[in-house]
């Protein structure tokens, strides 16, 4: 099944009328009678269809943070407020596949009018950092000490506890803000500021306040456009240093952009062989899924011998839909997914050394495949950061879509329980660990210190 990417720290740390940056004059678009409504017809859902819906909490958390909810919204509120709180309680399944959309009116607002901050971030050790940016009072690489009076490391807290992710992880949560800030802070903050100020850190601790306006997608998109991949995968061969690069952004078919991915595999890997290449450069950074059976492939051309992928696939009571469902010990399991079966070793398996990089965008199918390969002693090293996908599996596949039917407020409930194969339960709640770990790239600056990085370690090695 496709499973993409597009983590449990606060739930209501702040009361809501006391949330930096919510625009509190607003009167309620929903009465509390029709929001309470809401509310019990998604705990409902939650419940009969999300099987791992109590893998990091236990039933008696989910009521209390239930209970805290139906005391927010008994009195009413408007759309954004209201998604804003649901994206607290959703965040503390600790699911990075159970996603909040947000009302049409918030999303209106946030797409077409100047209520964006002109800069993307780099979220590192908890700081927030300004990265690209469409106003030329910006610097790239300057620290965030605050905005609009808030400090920085509040708003993080707060949109941390808004986003998804799986487990206990931070990465994860952590690539998501720093990729999609603008359109986050407009949605999970405030969709209503013009101007913001900020107080800014130099790299020589020289501080500064500046005020910029707010802009929108559109100036946005124009600027981001060149830092997105023009391809999604991508094969590199340097036989002077007998080294490959093969670079894979996504899992999924439709956004391989017509890519043949098996064939690309099968291609890649032969070539490899027949040139005796000997160190491998897995790059799956920003990998934030797809097919389950493109991630067992692409192990199978890493691998020596059989190995394991999925252990198990769970699913509620109430599921019906694809797959042979069985019952075993007290839980309801698939039968007829391929990776439950052993995995066979692909013809052309990679030879040499393999150096596999990964991020907190690495997520679903990607985190699955880093994980067998780590557990698996597939790799020489494992380069980066911690995966923001669950390093003993997630819970995605199959989804369904509850739509709020006052607020249109929808949320997307994945139906599978996956479980990784042969992955110690110490490493629940964490992403896949790099064993040499290195910080982000600043996009700004164009380079990849990453990359660099290993390419100098092959050369030393």
């Amino acid at each position: 099944m496709l499973r993409y990417l597009s983590p449990l720290i606060l739930l209501f740390v702040f009361p809501l009328s006391c949330q930096p940056g919510v625009n509190q004059e607003q009167q309620p678009d929903f009465s509390g009678a029709q929001l309470l409504e809401e509310i019990e017809s998604l705990r409902a859902d939650l419940v009969a269809k999300h099987p791992g819906l109590l893998w990091y909490q236990t039933a008696e958390n989910f009521e209390s943070n239930y209970q805290m909810l139906r005391q927010a919204v008994k009195n009413g509120m408007n759309g954004s407020n209201y998604y804003r709180l649901i994206s607290e309680f959703i965040t503390n399944i600790g699911c990075g596949h159970t996603r909040v959309r947000p009302p049409r009116s918030l999303s209106e607002v946030v797409n077409q009018e100047k209520c964006l901050p002109p800069f993307t971030t780099l979220v590192t050790e908890n700081k927030l950092f300004i990265d690209l940016t469409t106003d030329s009072q910006l610097t790239g690489g300057e620290e965030i000490i605050s905005i609009n009076g808030i400090a920085a490391n509040k708003v993080l807290a707060i949109m941390r506890a808004r986003v998804s992710g799986d487990g206990y992880n931070l990465t994860g949560k952590d690539y998501i803000i720093s990729n999609s800030w603008p359109l986050l802070y407009a949605r999970l903050l405030d969709e209503t500021v013009k101007e913001f100020s900020l107080v800014l850190k130099s790299a020589d601790n020289q501080t500064r306040e500046v005020k910029v306006g707010a802009t929108n997608l559109i100036n946005l998109t124009e600027k981001l456009e060149k830092y997105r991949p023009a391809n999604m995968a991508i094969l590199k061969v340097d036989e002077e240093s007998s080294t490959a690069i093969v670079d894979i952004r996504t899992f999924g078919q439709s956004r391989l952009q017509g890519v043949d991915y098996i064939g690309f595999l099968r291609d890649s890997f032969h070539q490899l062989r027949e040139k005796s290449i000997q160190n491998l450069i897995l790059d799956l950074r920003g990998n934030g899924g797809g097919r389950d059976e493109y991630g067992a492939l692409l192990v199978s051309y890493l691998s020596p011998e059989p190995f394991g992928y999925f252990k198990s696939i769970e699913v509620t009571k109430g599921y019906s839909g694809y797959g042979t469902i069985e019952e075993s010990g007290g839980k309801r399991l698939m039968t007829t997914h391929s990776g439950l079966a052993e995995q066979e070793p692909a013809l052309n398996y990679f030879q040499g050394d393999i150096y596999m990089l990964i991020d907190g965008g690495c997520f679903s199918t990607c985190a699955d495949v880093a994980s067998v390969v780590r557990f698996n002693n597939l790799a020489t090293h494992i380069i980066g950061q911690e995966t923001g996908g669950g390093a003993t599996g997630n819970t995605s596949g199959s989804s369904y879509t509850f739509r709020g039917t006052h607020t249109g407020v929808s949320v997307s409930i994945p139906k599978w329980k996956y479980t990784t194969a042969n992955i110690p339960q110490t490493e629940s709640g964490k992403g896949v660990a790099a064993d040499i770990t290195l910080p982000t790239s600043f996009r700004y600056t164009e380079s990849d210190e990453i990359l660099d990085y290993v390419k100098n370690l092959i050369a030393n090695k």
